[in-house]
């Protein structure tokens, strides 16, 4: 009958422990790997939720409303995005979503600061007109008495 008994180097107990701490060894450096990535990765999100405007119920329906107005005539439906959206970014990252509020298929921000001036002429008491007066998207004052007759 052969003999059971293990022989050699891979039978002492210091070559068995550094063959487990090399297998546990490559595994914590895959775990932490993993968790490099997935930090990575939350960090990006974290950036691009920051850099992108939150839309906010109101907004995105007021500007969906103007969109779909199946004539050029959605003045009123325009000037209620004034009162849906609070802040320039917000407008305009709703113009964008929703393009046919406008007269144009796609917006730059350059654009859309642009149709938002001329919104501001008629909604200069709002909070989003406000707010691009004070990021200095527009190029009058809201309390230029002037506006009223425009």
């Amino acid at each position: 009958m052969a003999d059971s008994t293990v022989s050699g180097p891979a039978a002492t107990p210091e070559v068995a422990v550094t063959a487990t701490k090399g297998r546990i060894g490559c595994f914590g450096v895959n775990v932490i790997m993993l968790g490099l990535a997935a930090m990575v990765g939350i960090g990006v999100f974290l950036v691009q939720s920051f850099d992108d405007p939150v839309i906010s119920p109101s907004c995105d329906t007021s500007m969906a409303d103007a969109a779909d107005v199946a004539e050029l005539n959605n003045d009123r439906e325009l000037l209620r995005t004034a009162t849906g959206c609070s802040t320039a970014d917000e407008w305009v990252a709703a113009l964008k979503a929703h393009p046919g509020a406008g007269a144009l298929t796609t917006y730059t921000d350059e654009d859309a600061h642009g149709l938002l001036a001329l919104l501001c002429v008629k909604a200069s008491d709002t909070e989003l007109c406000a707010d691009a007066s004070q990021r200095g998207l527009l190029d009058f004052e809201l309390d230029d008495p002037r506006l009223e007759d425009l």
